[in-house]
């Protein structure tokens, strides 16, 4: 069974996400609260159904996973580098018995995390995805628009074939859905993590 605290670890990273950040210093509005006299309505399930060419990528699937995590990140998000980084150790100690779903949320305050999600997937069209993903995380200090070239390139991705690829409007598409689905869960800052849900 899992160690617990790599899972308290992987826990924590919710607490140091990137989120747009409020500069406004008025004090909280006093609030009763009183217990629910009716049931407990519990939400329907976020379908996250895939469109043509573009989906949820996912590494590790099959009959021995026991956990599934699903990730919310940015490219160039500070913590999602840092998650990505203890996700990468967890892999490592539990194999294929880890699932990892990756769904894209680039903020508006990280200007290439859009260009970098695009590339990304215009890489997957060509099997590419993981290498792109590995690379743009490990670039440092941070990420700039020569480290997603030098990203494209270390993984190998064909350029006239990215560049047919990137013609089409189901890349955008796909991670403009990604973003709301993040939104209508309350994942609006990076990573947002969910373990088993």
């Amino acid at each position: 069974m899992f160690k617990a605290p790599m899972v308290f670890l992987l826990g924590t990273m919710l607490c140091v996400a990137c989120a747009p950040v409020s500069t406004t210093t008025s004090k909280p509005a006093k609030t009763k609260v009183t217990p629910r006299s009716s049931p407990v309505v519990k939400p329907k399930p976020v379908v996250i159904a895939p469109d043509a060419g573009a989906r949820p990528v996912v590494r590790g699937s099959g009959p021995a996973v026991q956990v599934s995590i699903l990730v919310f990140s940015d490219f160039q998000c500070p913590f999602c580098s840092k998650a990505h980084k203890t996700i990468q150790a967890l892999r490592r100690e539990y194999g294929d018995r880890l699932e990892f779903v990756y769904m894209h949320n680039p903020l508006t305050f990280h200007p290439l995390g859009f260009d970098a999600a695009v590339l990304a997937m215009a890489a997957d069209q060509q099997g590419k995805f993981w290498p792109v993903h590995d690379r743009l995380y490990a670039a440092k200090p941070r990420l700039t628009k020569d480290a997603i070239v030098a990203a494209l390139v270390g993984a190998g991705v064909d350029f006239d074939q990215l560049k047919r690829d990137l013609r089409t409007k189901r890349i955008v598409t796909f991670i403009r859905k990604s973003q709301r689905i993040a939104a209508a869960i309350g994942a609006s800052g990076t990573p947002a993590v969910f373990i088993n849900g």
